[in-house]
């Protein structure tokens, strides 16, 4: 409905309406009270017999009074509060009042308006006399131009004052009046202030938006909702104003009805033709219009009108209602191309980022953040995801359903047990070592298996479970200890004694640990410091095994006869083991007394290990490395010693060639290994006697 009525206005508008004026000087009010300083109440009108020291002021004429003595009466005001706002410069005031001296012996009256800065100095100041004695009332006005505009921002106060005197000195008031003083201050307002559109200088001018044309048509009526036409721009966009026009053709005068050969017996008609803009509020009420009308006169005329109107203050589009052009036209005339285009700053909260005021603020900026990183807020869509995946990426041990948690878990758990699974580097050697620290003889490759095997198989009275037990800590000190540090230990010597026994002593250094390791299973007729170990004796050879095996009272040499195999020609098992396989296809059953004899071996042996139990436990009491060795050089020269071990002494090996030569390692050098000659180097001769002692046998 109001869009309709903007539309009928529009169009019943005829008269010429002025047009927008520019920014002006504008005028404040008055800016006088009744309240003056330096002055007494009063109800006189002049004259009396008493008073006139103090002027006096009589607020029902609006009149100040002097007396017969000189005094001063003045009003002052605040400039920053009698025009508010920015933008605006003070550039003179305008000042008019009404004064009476007609005293004859004459009196005198004159005033001051003074402006001072915010810091209290004299910016201008101006004076008017008043001296002139005459009947009557006079009047005294007109208007003061400053040298510069000031910016309230930079002057304080305005004041007037009057000062005057009786001269006569007489008692009351006989002195000069004035009354209906009347100041007002001259100022503009800095455009830009208001409207930022005003000109390309203005500060936010960046800001401003020129719509394209809103009109639907170019010729007749036309109107649009300013807030519909600019939707898109935000309830918060500010409109400046419009830029708006048309192009107008208008013949010129025309015979009304005859004419005869250029000469018009009737008269002329004139064209013409005109637009009426107007724009509304919301409320529908004008707040501005324009009525335009372009005459014809005799010759014509053609041309394009255009308009920029710019609001004193920017209006927030709410406030608007409608824009609309009307236009007319009489005679010979057109109205074509019509435009109009707001100019408008948009919402700048479209964007709700551009201000922390702005409603959606928040929001809007908790979506940016967590468009920019997830893991901003925990309130961010995709939080947890991305929270996932920044903890899998720096750990992925932390969720087992982090990508690559197996591969991780498996490489933290080998870092801290090669053992935990087969698939871990270094899981072979670590599961050798493992097996070697639990026993020595789980493998050729253990450390220390050599002496193991010769404790726990060939030497008597030793406890292979301590010797393991040794040889394990000895295998986790060493891997323990990386590079394996040699720790200083003092020398040990060892000795063979005639009964079989082995004699141990330490040098001057005072190794304590290898005494009690040697001296632990002394023999118990030995109770010297210096003990030995007691080996069992040399077993006696097969033959004399078996002699002593016999059954009481049996025929020896049948025995004999019967025990080696048929065909055999010697009485060595060993010999007759040869023969015998020579001359006959089969070999022979064993005797009775051949399997009896085996078995009592067997038993022989299995008495031998056990006995090497107790030299074992001595070995497993060491303290450190050097005396295990001293040890080991003991159950080394000790093998000799176990049943059975020594058999093959008592036999003469008879001399065959059981394997056909060849060459196993050509070329090989065969090197010293240094530590195993400190290791043996204690029996190296001994050793030498028992080899050399097997080829003098069959001498």
């Amino acid at each position: 409905m109001r869009f309709w009525v903007l539309v009928f206005l529009v169009v019943g508008l005829v008269a010429l309406t002025p047009r927008a004026k520019s920014q002006t000087v504008q005028t404040s009010p008055n800016l006088i009270t009744n309240t003056w300083t330096g002055v007494t109440p009063t109800t006189s009108t002049g004259g009396g017999y008493s008073g006139g020291n103090v002027p006096g002021y009589n607020p029902s004429t609006n009149t100040v009074m002097f007396g017969y003595t000189t005094n001063t009466v003045g009003q002052t005001f605040a400039i920053n509060q009698a025009l508010a706002g920015s933008g605006v410069q003070i550039g003179g005031y305008n000042y008019s009042w009404q004064y009476l001296n007609n005293n004859e012996f004459g009196g005198t009256l004159s005033s001051t308006v003074r402006l001072t800065s915010s810091a209290g100095s004299t910016l201008e100041s101006y004076n008017y006399g008043m001296n002139v004695i005459a009947d009557g009332w006079r009047t005294m006005s007109g208007t003061q131009n400053f040298n510069q505009q000031y910016p309230t921002a930079d002057v304080g106060n305005l004041s007037i004052s009057f000062t005057g005197k009786d001269a006569r000195f007489w008692a009351g008031y006989y002195g000069p009046q004035v009354k209906d003083v009347n100041l007002s201050l001259n100022y503009t307002v800095d455009p830009c202030v208001g409207n930022p559109a005003y000109s390309p200088s203005c500060s936010g001018y960046n800001t401003v938006i020129t719509s394209p044309n809103l009109l639907t048509g170019m010729t007749g009526t036309q109107a649009y909702a300013i807030n519909q036409a600019l939707s898109n721009a935000g309830s918060g966009a500010m409109i400046h104003g419009f830029n708006y026009g048309y192009n107008y053709s208008v013949a010129g005068r025309q015979c009304a009805i005859w004419d005869i050969f250029g000469l018009c017996l009737t008269g002329y008609n004139y064209s013409d033709a005109g637009v009426a803009t107007v724009i509304t509020d919301s409320n529908n009420a004008t707040i501005y219009s324009e009525s335009n009308t372009h005459n014809g006169g005799d010759n014509g005329t053609s041309g394009t009108y255009s308009k920029q109107f710019r609001f004193g203050t920017s209006r927030q589009i709410t406030t608007l209602g409608g824009f609309a052009m009307a236009p007319w036209t009489s005679g010979n005339a057109s109205i074509t191309n019509m435009y109009s285009s707001a100019v408008y700053t948009a919402d700048p909260c479209l964007d709700p980022l551009s201000s922390p005021s702005c409603p959606g603020y928040a929001a809007a900026y908790l979506t940016q953040q967590c468009t920019a990183n997830p893991l901003y807020n925990s309130a961010c869509p995709g939080y947890a995801e991305a929270l996932f995946t920044q903890q899998c990426t720096a750990t992925p041990l932390i969720y087992p359903s982090c990508p690559g948690y197996a591969s991780a878990y498996l490489t933290y758990q080998c870092s801290i047990n090669p053992l935990y699974s087969t698939t871990c580097p270094g899981y072979e050697e670590a599961y050798l070592n493992d097996q070697c620290i639990k026993d020595s003889l789980y493998s050729t490759k253990c450390e220390g298996y050599a002496t193991a095997y010769a404790i726990k198989y060939l030497v008597t009275g030793i406890d292979s479970t301590v010797v393991n037990q040794s040889l394990s800590d000895t295998a986790t000190t060493k891997a323990n200890d990386p590079t394996n540090t040699k720790v200083a230990v003092n020398t040990v010597t060892t000795t063979v004694n005639t009964d079989g026994s082995i004699s141990t002593g330490v040098s001057a250094t005072g190794d304590t640990n290898v005494d009690k390791v040697i001296t632990a299973k002394a023999s118990t007729t030995n109770n010297s410091p210096a003990s030995a170990v007691q080996l069992a004796p040399p077993p006696p050879a097969p033959q004399q095994q078996m002699a002593q095996n016999e059954p009481k009272g049996g025929n020896k040499q049948e025995d004999r006869k019967d025990d080696a195999p048929k065909g055999s020609g010697g009485s060595s098992p060993s010999q007759n083991s040869n023969n015998s396989q020579a001359s006959s296809d089969k070999p022979a059953a064993p005797t009775a007394r051949q399997e009896l004899q085996a078995r009592r071996e067997a038993a022989a042996k299995a008495e031998a290990v056990e006995k090497g139990k107790n030299l074992a436990g001595e070995m497993g009491k060491a303290s450190d490395l050097e005396a295990q060795k001293a040890v080991q050089n003991v159950v080394i020269q000790a093998m000799g010693f176990t049943p059975g071990f020594d058999a093959y002494s008592k036999q003469i090996i008879v001399q065959q060639q059981f394997y056909k030569p060849y060459q196993v390692y050509g070329n090989q050098k065969t090197i010293d290994n240094r530590a195993n000659l400190r290791m043996f180097g204690g029996t190296d001769i001994l050793h030498n006697e028992m080899v050399e002692s097997q080829y003098k046998k069959g001498n």
